[in-house]
C-alpha cells in the first residue's frame, strides 16, 4: 500500500512539471547568449538564430545594456562565410597533405637506414671477384659425393647447384652461372666406369676436360695433417707448367679456380697450407699439404718448416681443351689418351693372363700321362 501511495504522489508531481518545461521551451524559441565583464577584452554577444524576429525592438532593448554586441546574420552572408570556411579548410588540408607527402618521401628513400649499414657496404679491397659454380651429375655412385664435399672444403668462394638434370645440355650451365654471378664452372660428370671433370670459364671459355684417376678422400687415415678452414692456400706448380703451351693455359685456369681471392668475405688471411700440382707422364697430380713448423719455437722461422699431407689426393688425365664453354674448336687433344689403358683395364688384363697360365699348366699335366691301349683278342683275329 505504501509503495502505491509513493508512486501516485510522484506521478502527480512529475506530470505538471513536464508540461511546464514544454511551455517554457516553446515560448523561448530564441537562444540568447550573453557574456559580461569589467575588462575591455570581455564582451557580451546576442545571437539571433530564428528568422521571424523584430530586429528594431530587440536593438532598442539592447541599447540599454552596456557592453553588448548584436550580431545579425543574413542568408547571403552565411553562404559566403560558409564558402570561405570551406576554402580555408581545403587549403589547410592541401598544405597538410603536401607536408605528409614530403615526409613520406623522405622516409621512403631509406626506411630501414641502410645507407649507413656497415654489413651491406661493399669491400673496396676485394677486387678479384672470382666465384666458382660446382655442379655434379645426377648419377649417384660410390666416390661422387665425397669428391664434391672435398672440393667444397677446398674452395671457400664456391656456389653449389644441386638442381641439374642429365637430359639438359651442358651449354645451359652458362645461364645458371650468369644468374648466380659466377665466373668459373666445375662440372663433375659420371660415366659408366670413369669419372670426368670439366673446368670452364663461363660464357667466354676455354674449357678443360679431364679424367679423374686414383682418388683418395680427405678423411682417409693416411693423412695426419690439418689446417684452418677456408684459409688462403699457396699454389705451387712444377716447372713443366711454364714450358709447355697447353700447360700454361691450364695453370692460368687453376689459378682462377683454386686460388682464393684476397679479402673474400669467407676467406681468412692466413697461409698455413698449400696446393701442389705436378706434371708427370701426361698426368697432373694434385697434393694438399699443411705448412707446419718443426718445433713451436720455429713458428716464425721460414727455413724451419715442414710439409704434412692433409688430403685429398687425385690425378687428372688431360683429354681435350676446347675454345668455348663445353664446346667449340679443339685447342689441344691428347693423342696418348686414345691408347691409354685405365687401371681397371690393367686389372682385367692381368686377370686374363693368369687364367691363360692356369689353362696351360693343366694341359701340360695331361701331356705327362700316356694312355696305353691294350690289345684285346677277338674272334676275328683267329
Amino acid at each position: 500500500m505504501r509503495m502505491r501511495r509513493t508512486i501516485l504522489i510522484f506521478t502527480v508531481i512529475l506530470i505538471p512539471l513536464t508540461f511546464c518545461f514544454k511551455n517554457a521551451l516553446i515560448k523561448h524559441s530564441i537562444n540568447i547568449v550573453s557574456k559580461r565583464g569589467n575588462s575591455k577584452n570581455r564582451f557580451s554577444q546576442k545571437v539571433y538564430e530564428s528568422k521571424n524576429i523584430d530586429l528594431e525592438n530587440d536593438i532598442k532593448e539592447n541599447d540599454l545594456i552596456p557592453n553588448v554586441k548584436v550580431m545579425v546574420y543574413d542568408d547571403d552572408e552565411e553562404d559566403n562565410e560558409d564558402e570561405d570556411d570551406d576554402n580555408n579548410d581545403d587549403d589547410n588540408n592541401n598544405d597538410e597533405d603536401n607536408e605528409e607527402d614530403q615526409n613520406n618521401l623522405q622516409i621512403d628513400e631509406d626506411p630501414y637506414l641502410l645507407k649507413d649499414a656497415s654489413y651491406i657496404k661493399k669491400n673496396e679491397l676485394w677486387k678479384n671477384r672470382q666465384r666458382v659454380l660446382i655442379v655434379r651429375s645426377p648419377l649417384k655412385k660410390k666416390g661422387c659425393k665425397s669428391f664434391i664435399d672435398n672440393l667444397k672444403l677446398l674452395l671457400p668462394h664456391h656456389k653449389m647447384e644441386n638442381k641439374w638434370d642429365k637430359k639438359v645440355p651442358k651449354s645451359e650451365l652458362n645461364d645458371i652461372s650468369y644468374s648466380r654471378n659466377c665466373n668459373n664452372i666445375i662440372f663433375f660428370d659420371v660415366k659408366r666406369k670413369r669419372y670426368c671433370l670439366w673446368i670452364c670459364k663461363s660464357i667466354t671459355g676455354p674449357s678443360l676436360y679431364f679424367e679423374i684417376l686414383d682418388y683418395i678422400p680427405l678423411h682417409s687415415l693416411l693423412f695426419s695433417g690439418n689446417c684452418l678452414l677456408y684459409s688462403r692456400p699457396l699454389l705451387i706448380f712444377s716447372k713443366h707448367f711454364d714450358e709447355l703451351d697447353h700447360l700454361k693455359l691450364i695453370k692460368e685456369m687453376f689459378i682462377h679456380v683454386f686460388g682464393v681471392p684476397n679479402y673474400h668475405p669467407l676467406s681468412k688471411p692466413f697461409y698455413d697450407h698449400c696446393y701442389n700440382f705436378f706434371y708427370v707422364n701426361d698426368l697432373i697430380y694434385f697434393r694438399h699439404y699443411q705448412i707446419l713448423p718443426v718445433t713451436l719455437a720455429d713458428s716464425n722461422n721460414v727455413n724451419k718448416q715442414q710439409l704434412v699431407e692433409i688430403g685429398p689426393q687425385f690425378t687428372l688425365h688431360i683429354i681435350k681443351i676446347f675454345e668455348e664453354c663445353f664446346k667449340g674448336r679443339i685447342l689441344y687433344e691428347n693423342e696418348k689418351y686414345q691408347n691409354y689403358v685405365t687401371p681397371q683395364q690393367v686389372k682385367l688384363n692381368d686377370h686374363l693372363k693368369k687364367k691363360i697360365k692356369n689353362m696351360k699348366k693343366k694341359k701340360n699335366k695331361y701331356k705327362k700321362f700316356k694312355f696305353i691301349k691294350p690289345n684285346i683278342k677277338t674272334d676275328i683275329d683267329y
